[in-house]
């Protein structure tokens, strides 16, 4: 959500011309858009076997989520709580949080009880603040606190570094009902560690004993993990040695933080020989304790070593997990082999390991690094359709790298991608690609200079009409059939009021990208300059216009100069056509938008 402060007291229209000058546009054929899982309303009736719940698995967006669940209210069908749950599992990880608070809020009117469970996966999706609020409103959802809520309550708080909370709340555990059992002596324990206060974990550790809480192998390793990072091997091992004479055998975690301190202090040859000594303590080598030194050989360049033990763990019947692949995925692409990492990642896709959302962001990062940004989109389409995403700045760099090597059609599908995952486009990457599209050179993101559209307020006298250069059409074909993937570089003025010779205000450059086949929605990019204080003050957008799908579109605010600097906040943006008598007919047409801009600072 973001704050509304204030408005422009203003309406901003931006006069669109197509005109002759400056062609810079490139046409391809084939589209990197995935296919929508559409099923038409008449199937809907008919497939009374596939209930709501399965038809939202294969949804995407928390919109296509909230229409199939009023699309299934509109037919009839009695929505109760394990639909209200898939659908909030869903809303919740598109991080639509105002749409969860109305499918809560509609719950609680209708006396839905809800399951715990949903609470907890609410609760790692909203974040600490929020889920304290969630946990205490619990109860108003017919549904009783546990104690498996209030450990993963507190859980919470202790990653999020919200400590003194944590702590607050473990001590009036007793308080609010609930007994601390060892998970949660054990997250308690491990706050204080990560806190490297080793003196109060252990003050835990005793209260734990003193409640007759057994400890658990996880506690022990939480203790030897932290004086295995601290260098303190010895005490580390001692410890083990107590678990042992306590009844708790170690696993492989244990012997995997032990090789990570000795790996860390360079003894790698000593964690390998640990590793193979693990069989004769009672705990077989697993797949962690080969990535442990994996790990350290990648760190190290040593690439071919690592190979080495990934074949001896198939020897040994281990299959390679995804933390495995990971690991030579990562230091290949840091190490700029790209197309080794590529292989390895199709390798562990053949052999039934499903990639998770580090694999995807470590190969697409390397490959952008690289500037293999087609290869880049081929990896953005499998990650998305995995249901993963990448960060902010990744999906920057990619759509920069494919509009400058020319892929036009790539560059839209990106930007689009980011608009349905609400993604900013930072400002200087959009800057970047203002520049590139507006540049004299011919190698610019067209590469070429024929079959182009290009708006400018300065077109020899012709008082901003519209023209288009019909003689580079090819013959037999229409401006709407090569709209898809065409750039419009544009120079245009703001003005108060939608009349011709309404007071100027500033003006608009920038461009947009027809993103759809019907030239119905375009992703546009754009700087409003504002003549007042000599066009010091400006505002920057980007977002996606669609001209007739909707009565109106939003696009982002993503920066600006002057009394706007770090500004941000939404604008409105409407589309109506020009029926001024005064207009002169041309061979092309203009469109008036209508922007409204709401700030916040």
């Amino acid at each position: 959500m973001y704050q509304r402060t204030k408005a422009i007291n203003h309406n901003l229209l931006c006069r669109y011309l197509y005109t002759k000058n400056k062609a810079k546009t490139l046409f391809h054929t084939h589209s990197h858009h995935q296919p929508q899982n559409q099923t038409p309303t008449s199937n809907l009736r008919n497939r009374k076997n596939i209930p709501f719940i399965t038809e939202i698995k294969h949804v995407q967006t928390s919109e296509e989520a909230l229409s199939l669940f009023h699309h299934y209210n509109q037919l009839g069908y009695k929505h109760y709580y394990p639909s209200y749950a898939a659908l909030l599992y869903k809303l919740a990880r598109s991080r639509s949080f105002q749409a969860v608070e109305t499918i809560l809020q509609r719950m609680k009117d209708n006396d839905i009880q809800c399951n715990e469970t949903l609470f907890i996966a609410l609760f790692q999706h909203y974040g600490p603040v929020k889920a304290i609020e969630l946990f205490r409103s619990m109860n108003e959802f017919n549904c009783v606190r546990t104690l498996q809520s209030f450990n993963s309550l507190l859980n919470l708080l202790v990653d999020n570094c919200m400590f003194s909370e944590a702590n607050d709340a473990f001590d009036r555990s007793y308080e609010m009902g609930f007994r601390p059992n060892t998970v949660t002596f054990n997250i308690m324990i491990k706050g204080w560690l990560v806190k490297g206060e080793w003196e109060k974990a252990c003050e835990v550790f005793d209260e734990m004993l003193q409640k007759k809480v057994q400890p658990s192998v996880v506690t022990y390793n939480s203790f030897i993990g932290f004086l295995s990072r601290k260098g303190d091997l010895d005490k580390a091992m001692a410890l083990v040695e107590d678990m042992r004479q306590k009844g708790k055998r170690a696993n492989g975690v244990t012997y995997a933080l032990l090789m990570e301190g000795l790996c860390s202090s360079g003894k790698y040859e000593e964690a390998k020989k640990l590793m193979f000594d693990m069989a004769y303590r009672g705990c077989k080598p697993q797949v962690v304790n080969f990535s442990v030194l994996m790990n350290d050989l990648g760190k190290r360049g040593k690439i071919n070593e690592a190979m080495v033990l990934l074949r001896e763990m198939r020897k040994r019947r281990l299959k390679p997990d995804v933390v495995t692949y990971n690991v030579f995925v990562n230091y290949l692409c840091k190490e700029g082999k790209t197309e080794e990492a590529y292989r390895v990642l199709t390798e562990m896709q053949i052999g039934g390991c499903h990639p998770n959302a580090a694999t995807y962001r470590m190969m697409l990062d390397g490959l952008c690094r690289n500037g293999d940004f087609e290869v880049g989109l081929n990896v953005l389409n499998a990650m998305l359709v995995s249901r993963h995403c990448p960060r902010s700045d990744t999906f920057n760099c990619l759509v920069v790298g494919l509009l400058k090597s020319g892929n036009i059609e790539g560059g839209c599908f990106v930007l689009e991608e980011m608009e349905k995952r609400k993604v900013e486009f930072d400002l200087e990457s959009w800057e970047t690609v203002i520049k590139y599209a507006c540049s004299e050179d011919d190698k610019g993101l067209s590469g070429n200079t024929g079959n182009v559209f290009n708006n400018n307020n300065n077109n020899n006298g012709n008082n901003n009409f519209p023209v288009t250069n019909m003689n580079q059409i090819p013959q037999g074909m229409t401006v709407q059939e090569l709209m898809f993937g065409t750039m419009t570089v544009f120079d245009d003025e703001l003005t108060e009021g939608e009349e011709l010779g309404s007071g100027l205000v500033g003006k608009a450059q920038g461009f947009y990208i027809a993103s759809s086949v019907e030239g119905t929605s375009q992703v546009m990019a754009f700087t409003a300059k504002f003549e007042e204080n000599g066009y010091e003050d400006s505002l920057s957008f980007f977002g996606v216009h669609r001209t007739t799908q909707v009565s109106q579109s939003q696009l982002a605010i993503i920066g600006g100069t002057g009394k706007y600097v770090n500004a941000n906040g939404i604008a409105i943006i409407k589309t109506f056509p020009v029926t001024n008598s005064q207009q002169h007919n041309t061979d092309g047409l203009e469109t008036l938008l209508h922007l409204t801009a709401y700030l916040s600072y």
